[in-house]
C-alpha cells in the first residue's frame, strides 16, 4: 500500500511538472516571436512592413518592404518607443559610455603613435605628387590600392558605361545638406567630361525619398545601395564623400568632393590619354 501511494504521489507530481514545462515553453515561444509594425516613422521618413531583427538600448535594427535600416530608439514615435520598452535613462547611460569608451581608445590610439621611436617614423619618406589629390599617411588609407568591387541593388535610370573611365562614386543622403550643396558641382564634372567620367551618386535610402529629391537636380547616374554593401566595402563613415577610381581600378582620391575641381580632373584625366 505504501508503493501504491508513493507511485501515485510521483505521477501526480509528475503531471504538474510536465504541465509547468509546457507552459513555460509556450510562454518562451511567444517571446521570441519578432516584433513587427504596419509602419515606422522616423522624422520624415516612413518605413513599411518593419520587422524588428536587433535592438539595444539605444538602437533599433530592422528590416522593410525597402531593405534594411537602423534608428535611434530616441527618434521614435511615442507608441513605438513604448512597445519597444524605450528607457530614456539606460539610452542616455549607453550612449556617454560609448563615448567615453571611444575617447579612452582615440587617446590611446595617439599615445601609441606619440611614443612610437623617430626612426620608425622616418624609414619611409613619404611621397607626394603634384598631381596627388590627397596623400596617404595610413597603410589603411585606400589611395593606390585596388578598389573593393562595386554593386548596387538598383539603378535609379540607365546603368552607365564604366568601360575604360574614371569613375567618380559619390556617397549621399537627400537629409544631408553638404550632400546636396555638392550635386551641382558633380552634375558640372561629368557635363564636362562625359567620355572619360562616369559619376554615380550612391544612396542607402527608399527609392520613394530618392526620386522626391528634385532639387537640386541630380544630372548624372544614381543608384540605391540599400543594404549598404558598398558604403561598407568603401568603408564610408561621412557624408558627402567621393570615391575617384581609374579605369584600371585604382583608387586615386576618397574623400570630400570639395576637394576636386575641374582643373584637377583635367591633369588627372589628360595623363590616361
Amino acid at each position: 500500500m505504501l508503493l501504491l501511494l508513493t507511485v501515485r504521489n510521483i505521477t501526480h507530481m509528475s503531471r504538474w511538472l510536465i504541465l509547468a514545462c509546457l507552459c513555460l515553453l509556450g510562454a518562451t515561444l511567444q517571446a521570441a516571436q519578432p516584433i513587427k509594425f504596419d509602419y515606422l516613422k522616423v522624422g520624415s521618413q516612413t518605413f513599411s512592413n518593419v520587422t524588428v531583427v536587433g535592438m539595444n538600448a539605444t538602437d533599433v535594427y530592422f528590416t522593410h518592404d525597402k531593405g534594411m535600416s537602423n534608428v535611434k530608439l530616441k527618434y521614435l514615435e511615442p507608441a513605438a518607443q513604448k512597445r519597444l520598452e524605450f528607457d530614456p535613462n539606460a539610452a542616455d547611460a549607453a550612449e556617454k559610455q560609448h563615448m567615453q569608451e571611444d575617447a579612452k581608445f582615440k587617446n590611446s590610439l595617439a599615445n601609441k603613435v606619440a611614443s612610437a621611436p623617430k626612426k620608425a617614423a622616418l624609414s619611409q619618406k613619404p611621397v607626394s605628387s603634384k598631381d596627388s589629390l590627397a596623400d596617404p599617411v595610413s597603410e589603411n588609407s585606400p589611395l593606390g590600392k585596388a578598389a573593393p568591387d562595386f554593386s548596387v541593388d538598383k539603378w535609379l535610370g540607365e546603368k552607365p558605361d564604366l568601360k575604360d573611365k574614371f569613375v567618380l562614386l559619390s556617397f549621399w543622403a537627400t537629409w544631408s545638406i553638404p550632400s546636396k550643396k555638392a550635386i551641382p558641382q558633380l552634375s558640372a564634372l561629368q557635363k564636362k567630361f562625359p567620355q572619360k567620367l562616369a559619376v554615380i551618386a550612391v544612396a542607402t535610402e527608399p527609392q520613394d525619398d530618392v526620386e522626391a529629391m528634385t532639387d537640386p537636380r541630380i544630372d548624372f547616374a544614381s543608384a540605391l545601395d540599400l543594404k549598404g554593401k558598398s558604403r561598407f566595402a568603401f568603408n564610408i563613415t561621412t557624408i558627402p564623400s567621393v570615391v575617384l577610381i581609374d579605369p584600371k581600378g585604382v583608387v586615386l582620391y576618397q574623400g570630400h568632393p570639395a576637394a576636386l575641381n575641374e582643373k584637377q580632373l583635367q591633369a588627372i584625366l589628360g595623363k590616361s590619354e
